[in-house]
């Protein structure tokens, strides 16, 4: 089977973001807990925004992907969120090529957490140094990201609140995003 990887970026209304990891971990944290197919899962809160954030999640197939996706328990999830959203959330998808995960189920490996244990706390000297080298970045401009104010806007364009039926529209247009990254199910 072939894996797949989904980031998604988020934003909430005003002060939401909060009410929204609520809601997630009511509706979709337990489930992402059992389901074996879901390898990855995290809800990731923005450092500089504090109505972003970001979902990664890796599954053991498109169709395990599709499953979820075509759940009711996630269609009710989305008709809970819809009304917190400032708009369509962001989907990329992606195939894994490595991941930590693969690497330590390999034998004579280690690196996987036992249930119930905390990963350790990453360390700032952690990141400064790997920084995002593995996109061919110059390790000084690495170093120097996020020193004194610097931020690479990518060029997000604001988006506005939903009117009428297009809060409704966001498990439709996700589920749109996804059959044109992995087919029909």
């Amino acid at each position: 089977m072939s894996q797949i990887a989904m980031v998604i970026k988020t934003t909430v209304k005003d002060g939401k973001r909060e009410e929204v990891l609520a809601l997630y971990k009511q509706h979709l944290a337990p489930r992402a807990q059992t389901n074996d197919e879901q390898q990855v899962v995290a809800w990731c809160a923005d450092q500089h925004d504090p109505n972003v954030f970001y979902l990664f999640e890796v599954y053991s197939s498109p169709e395990a992907m599709g499953a979820n996706a075509q759940a009711d328990w996630f269609g009710q999830y989305m008709a809970a969120v819809g009304p917190l959203l400032a708009g369509e959330p962001e989907v990329g998808m992606a195939k894994p090529m490595w991941t930590k995960a693969s690497e330590a189920s390999k034998p004579g490996r280690s690196g996987s957490l036992e249930p119930g244990s905390q990963p350790p706390v990453p360390r700032r000297s952690d990141f400064a140094a790997r920084g995002e080298l593995g996109l061919g970045e110059d390790r000084v401009d690495v170093i120097l990201d996020g020193g004194l104010g610097d931020e690479q806007r990518i060029g997000d364009l604001t988006v506005g609140e939903p009117g009428g039926h297009e809060g409704g529209d966001l498990l439709l247009s996700l589920a749109q995003t996804l059959e044109s990254s992995i087919g029909p199910w």
